[in-house]
Parts: C-alpha cells; structure tokens; sequence
C-alpha cells in the first residue's frame, strides 16, 4: 500500500506539538523547583536572623544580671537605707519575674542577712506590681518606634505616658525629657544618642531600627 502523502507533515506535527508541551510541563517544573529553592533559603535567612536575636537577647540578660549581682554584692552590714537603694536600682535592671524569683531565694537564705534582703525586696515588689506594667511596656515599644520613623515629638508623649502608668520605668522619664529638648537637632543625632544612652531596655529589633538594621523580630 502507498503510503499517505498527507502522514509525513501530520506526524511532524504532532511531534511539534508534543515538543511545545513537553517544554511548557519541564518549565513549569522549573518555575516551581526554583520556588522552592527560594522558599527553603528565606526559611534559612529568618532562622539565621531569629538564632541572632535570641543571641542578643541572651547576651542583654546575662549583662543585666551581671549588673544586678554587682548592685547587690556587699550588702551585708549596710544601713536599711543603703539597702533600700541597691535593691531599687538592682530591681531596674530585672524583669518582675526575674526579681520575684530574685527575692523570694534571698528571703529563703538561711543566713539572716540575706533573708532580710529578700523580704525587703519582696515588699519593694509588691508595691510595684500595683503598677500599670503592660501600659507602661506598650507605650515604651511605641516610643521607640516613633524614634526610628522619626516622629520624636510622638515619641515624646509615649515616654512621658509610660513614666506616668508607671513612675520610674525603665528610661522612660529620661528619654521624654530628653527629646523634648532636642527639637531642631538632625535626626540622625538623635537616633545616635538614644542608641548610645538610652536604648538599654530597648529590644534587639528596636535598637536594629535604631541603628538602621533590620532585625526580624
């Protein structure tokens, strides 16, 4: 039998055709693996970022302990006024848990000395616990997120609205007075000098901001 004169150009074609798909299948393949492989490596880099902020986190708790140790070494002897200080400025330097747990070991001492200082602290607690800390806190993070955009005046206000929730919190007193008094000054100076004197309580994402980093929270 003859062959059709017609087969030649049809089975070429559908060879044609079946190239085009089996190309469009392979470059969606492609597409999807490249995807992936972006997925896995951003995956990667917020791993790396979150292994670095706990790192600075716990760097920023052992220097904090270190400061509440030296604060309190030496202790003993000391007149009730002299106590009634080091606690308080040991105390700025801890989380209300980290001072609870603090105190409570102290007065469990079996030495007098240390026991007294753990229930003196122990009442110096409870007094600010009647304290707004979650106002204060919040007011604090938005006052330094007003810093790094720039809105000192805002920025201001927070800080002033969080030493009134709570008297004596953190550097809350310092930095409104501070930025009261720097209208005028670049902004750049301004974000420098926070960061250098009063950003100690500040969180690593905030002082990344501060410093023009970004740091995942």
């Amino acid at each position: 039998m003859a062959d059709d004169p017609q087969a030649g150009p049809g089975r070429m074609r559908l060879t044609a055709d079946l190239v085009t798909r089996i190309g469009a299948v392979i470059t969606i393949l492609v597409a999807v693996y490249g995807a992936y492989q972006k997925g896995k490596s951003d995956e990667s880099e917020r791993a790396i970022d979150d292994r670095r902020t706990r790192v600075e986190e716990s760097r920023e708790r052992v220097e904090r302990y270190k400061f509440a140790l030296a604060t309190l070494t030496g202790l003993r002897g000391k007149d009730s006024t002299d106590r009634g200080i080091s606690l308080a400025i040991a105390r700025l330097a801890l989380t209300d848990s980290e001072a609870g747990d603090l105190f409570r070991g102290l007065a469990a001492s079996p030495d007098s000395s240390l026991s007294q200082l753990g229930h003196a602290g122990a009442s110096q607690q409870e007094v600010l616990s009647l304290r707004d800390t979650a106002t204060a806190a919040r007011l604090e993070r938005q006052g330094y997120e007003q810093i790094a955009k720039g809105e000192f005046a805002d920025a201001a206000a927070s800080f002033e609205g969080a030493e009134r929730a709570f008297p004596t919190y953190h550097q809350a007193y310092e930095l409104g007075r501070f930025l009261r008094r720097t209208r005028g000054l670049p902004s750049d100076s301004i974000r420098a000098r926070v960061l250098r004197d009063y950003s100690r309580y500040a969180r690593p994402a905030e002082r990344g901001a501060l410093s023009g980093q970004t740091v995942q929270p």
